[in-house]
């Protein structure tokens, strides 16, 4: 006789919680559903596995017995099927990933982007999974990461890494009366019908309808979907409204349905998920890292519409973790930093080799900015600029590798003062330093401004460098 783990799961949450609503609403089914595959399960087996009563649901002596071991039966059968499709992934070096809605908005693709560059070779296989299955099967093992939207059911039972919020807008039927304001008050919305997750997706959908939200006010109920384009047909004939994150004035634009800011909500927050027992794997752990890396700032729509992006929001986790380079723009910006400062640096150690050993020939030509100095001062001057062009080479180059050791808490805050000095004596060499020490004083403070910007940026971009390793490396 052959039987359904699934028959066999559900027997063990309603022995578990000795009630079928409060099992129905764990298992994310519905009650008249939970109670047939019971059912089914003890007309399978010949035995009755409960007495029902108003009380509940109570397990008979073939219940006890049965649910004594079970649950380590099943805890068995989803470690070897865990095992075994690791197995076939890392043969075929595919990683599968699962997703909700829009995942991670436009850092999706750059977060494979940068997982294919720490796994060359490797795939990642992204899968979307329907609303009712909020961990986007994480939680059954059919993924080995997700990109999600939180909070989910199960959340805790997984490891969770949040990386960026969004505001939450309100999708609306073009005709409705609010389609024409420029921004709409939640409390404005208590009264609409909604379109609404399925009942099983349990705190995903209490979550997208705002319940904890409505000070006590009861959900009205129009349409309930779980798939996007369901979910935007039911919008567009007028069934309900609906909260959605902003990006999907984007990726779910149509005719029909206008999207509008909201006051008055909280946000919402999108994240990375995968389970404990992949602590130690390699290849999602650098799928972690790479969506730690890319997926701080994200574009959602701007208050006046949803035709331009404007810039969202990192969470204080996401800054954290952020690999530091994000503040120009990413890792690009980064190297052509470190060119552009590295040409600066030979161009500077030639001019002072110049002006000490006169390798032109001649008397050396000095620009406007240096009249009134030797060639010594000169040259040292250009050495110094030498010098702290390399400085600020190794502290870029270094935020880029996995070193573990961040900079002591002492040096970090000695070399933003020392920057924050920096920057004042340029302030004051530009403003003042053509009327005090003549043409000089003003290159010398506009130097002192520029170095301080980039050894300000280099600084924080290697000590938030160490924090995402070091942070991933404890989760």
């Amino acid at each position: 006789m052959d039987v359904d783990t699934r028959l066999l799961r559900y027997f063990v949450v309603v022995a578990e919680e000795g009630t079928l609503t409060r099992a129905a609403e764990r298992l994310f089914v519905s009650q008249p559903a939970l109670t047939k595959q019971i059912k089914q399960l003890e007309a399978l087996l010949g035995v009755r596995l409960f007495t029902r009563s108003r009380a509940g649901m109570t397990l008979t002596e073939p219940g006890r017995a049965l649910a004594a071991r079970v649950p380590e039966l099943l805890a068995g059968w989803d470690q070897l099927l865990r095992e075994a499709r690791s197995a076939a992934g890392r043969e075929a070096r595919v990683l599968r990933v699962g997703s909700v809605a829009s995942a991670a908005n436009e850092a999706t693709q750059d977060i494979i982007a940068a997982f294919a560059r720490r796994r060359p070779g490797w795939r990642v296989d992204m899968r979307q999974a329907s609303w009712s299955n909020p961990t986007a099967g994480l939680a059954e093992g059919d993924v080995d990461v997700a990109l999600l939207r939180l909070p989910f059911p199960g959340q805790e039972k997984l490891r969770v890494e949040t990386l960026f919020t969004e505001d939450r807008w309100v999708a609306l039927p073009s005709s409705h009366r609010f389609a024409a304001r420029e921004v709409i008050s939640f409390r404005e919305l208590w009264d609409e019908p909604f379109v609404a997750a399925p009942p099983e997706s349990g705190r995903w959908r209490d979550y997208w309808l705002a319940a904890d939200e409505r000070d006590g006010h009861p959900v009205r109920v129009g349409a309930v979907t779980d798939q996007p384009d369901d979910w935007l047909s039911a919008i567009a004939n007028g069934y309900g409204v609906a909260l959605a994150p902003a990006s999907s004035a984007r990726f779910y634009a149509r005719p029909g349905v206008v999207y509008r800011p909201v006051s008055g909500v909280s946000p919402s927050r999108a994240a990375v998920a995968w389970r404990p027992d992949d602590d130690a794997n390699p290849v999602v752990r650098d799928f972690v890292r790479s969506c730690l890396d890319m997926g701080t700032y994200q574009n959602s729509p701007p208050r006046g519409g949803a035709s331009s992006p404007a810039m969202g929001r990192p969470t204080q986790g996401a800054a954290a973790s952020l690999d530091g380079m994000t503040m120009w723009s990413g890792r690009r910006a980064g190297w052509a930093a470190i060119g552009w400062t590295l040409l600066y640096v030979v161009s500077k150690a030639l001019f002072a080799l110049d002006g000490r050993l006169g390798v032109t020939g001649g008397p050396r030509v000095l620009p406007d900015a240096y009249r009134g100095y030797g060639p010594g001062e000169v040259a040292q001057a250009q050495w110094a600029n030498a010098a702290a062009g390399a400085l600020i080479i190794g502290l870029l180059l270094a935020s880029f590798l996995p070193i573990r050791r961040p900079l002591p808490r002492r040096a970090l805050i000695v070399t933003l003062w020392l920057c924050v000095a920096m920057a004042a004596a340029g302030a004051v060499g530009m403003l003042g330093g053509a009327v005090l020490t003549g043409r000089g004083g003003a290159v010398f403070g506009g130097y002192c401004a520029v170095w301080a910007l980039l050894l300000t940026t280099a600084t924080l971009a290697f000590h938030r460098r160490t924090a995402v390793d070091r942070r991933v490396e404890a989760s």
